[in-house]
């Protein structure tokens, strides 16, 4: 049976709790728009979407992960400035943006995963990855999004892991469970 499938960094639950405030405030102020909002516990940073993949195919994806992870430290990524897809004045996507404290290895890890996925045949997105955190999306793309002061600005948390997620569809919006978990060399 296929499984929808994304590789991504979970957050800490505290950071998800903060990020999850500042969703509900600007909620409020932008009650006008028909904005889907992220629920806390799906907060994460997506590093490659995969769309639906056979088992076959997912323990391929979980020996990328794992080789890739072997040449990478653990990493701390701050929270920056609010965002948006295409543009912040009529955002399809609100984000949050982030941002890597040190070498970098995040980007160093998304790009050489992407590069072992598509070199094994899998879709990868090509355009230039963007650190970030989904909050909300805008259903229609129309209307000035309101904002308000980002207290998150500057909130570090420590990455330890990647893990390979699946995504369950459903009317009430998605459902993610861990598939499998990598955790950084020490």
């Amino acid at each position: 049976m296929k499984k929808r499938v994304f590789i991504a960094i979970n957050l800490p639950s505290a950071i998800k709790e903060k990020i999850f405030l500042f969703i509900q405030s600007l909620k409020e102020k932008n009650s006008h728009l028909r904005i889907k909002w992220v629920e806390k516990e799906n907060l994460h940073l997506t590093l490659h979407f995969l769309g639906y993949l056979e088992d076959k195919e997912l323990s391929q994806v979980e020996k990328i992960v794992e080789s890739s992870l072997s040449q990478t430290k653990p990493t701390r990524l701050r929270l920056e400035e609010i965002g948006g897809f295409p543009r912040l004045s009529s955002p399809r996507v609100i984000f949050l943006k982030t941002k890597e404290i040190g070498e970098n290895s995040i980007y160093f890890l998304q790009k050489e995963i992407g590069q072992k996925l598509k070199k094994m045949g899998f879709f990868v997105d090509s355009r230039p990855w963007k650190a970030h955190i989904t909050l909300g999306r805008n259903k229609t793309g129309r209307g000035q999004l309101s904002l308000i002061k980002n207290s998150l600005v500057g909130e570090e948390f420590e990455v330890q892991s990647i893990e390979i997620m699946e995504s369950k569809l459903s009317p009430l919006g998605p459902k993610y469970k861990i598939i499998k978990s990598f955790k950084f060399p020490s």
